[in-house]
């Protein structure tokens, strides 16, 4: 009789741990879904114009073209010269030299030159334990040696570890370069977003809800269908990212009508 006791207590306890989780799996990640009506309330990003210097910083090769491919694609064609810094091998899960392959055929898709990537070479993943004036001092030579109009970079709440170590390394870098045009961009927050995670390029890229307020001033970048199309073939240079049953969809749900970056707090 005492085992029976003790097995339906056991099972109910485990009934309410799951209820439990559920509820806090509703409330953290389901509350950071937008309507696609939202993307009206958003700004417009300017479009890139002849002459322009634009730099972008890419933790790990697919980034820039995930966040920003359609933009560098409309800068190249405008005229803007683009360079791109790429801080990591991206050598976590594939060999570095496939990554850095991969990077160099998705900028040539997008327009930019061979001679406009910049290579530091940290090690994938380290960012976290690399002293962030050793960063800072990287970034500011580069921000001085090609003196840029307009610089992005990641967000300070992308919950990727190197992608938070650039974000402060260039945010301090900014400080001292008054005149410059800074944006961020997102690619990791949480589970829900992109949202849906699907490739579907009929649909609005929208901020996560917890990001919209008055302190994250978001911006749209709306791409043309000739544009859209030059980012899906740049995404699909990163043939060993696409391989990975987790990064696939993350890679082809940023395939939408528009791009999103965030101005500074």
């Amino acid at each position: 009789m005492n085992y029976f006791k003790k097995k339906r207590s056991g099972l109910l306890f485990s009934l309410m741990f799951i209820c439990l989780a559920g509820v806090t799996f509703f409330f953290w990640a389901v509350p950071d879904v937008l309507g696609q009506q939202y993307i009206k309330q958003l700004d417009y990003l300017p479009s890139p114009q002849a002459g322009e210097k634009i730099l972008i910083f890419s933790p790990h090769p697919d980034d820039e073209t995930i966040a920003l491919g359609g933009y560098i694609a409309s800068a190249c064609q405008a005229g803007a010269e683009v360079e791109i810094v790429l801080v990591t091998d991206g050598s976590k899960f594939v060999n570095k030299d496939i990554r850095y392959q991969e990077f160099e055929n998705a900028c040539r898709l997008l327009g930019v030159p061979a001679d406009n990537l910049v290579f530091l070479g940290f090690k994938d993943g380290s960012l976290q334990s690399v002293p962030l004036t050793r960063l800072v001092d990287s970034f500011n030579l580069l921000i001085n040696e090609f003196a840029p109009d307009i610089v992005f970079y990641p967000h300070h709440k992308d919950a990727h570890d190197d992608h938070a170590a650039i974000s402060r390394a260039v945010g301090q870098s900014l400080k001292v370069s008054p005149g410059i045009r800074c944006y961020e961009y997102l690619v990791h927050y949480r589970i829900f977003f992109p949202q849906p995670r699907v490739y579907n390029s009929n649909l609005y890229l929208l901020p996560p809800l917890t990001l919209v307020n008055e302190d994250q001033n978001w911006l749209r970048f709306d791409l043309s269908e000739g544009v859209l199309e030059q980012k899906t073939l740049a995404l699909e240079a990163y043939e060993s990212q696409l391989k990975n049953p987790f990064l696939k969809p993350l890679i082809q749900s940023f395939i939408r009508q528009n791009e999103l970056v965030c101005l500074p707090n």
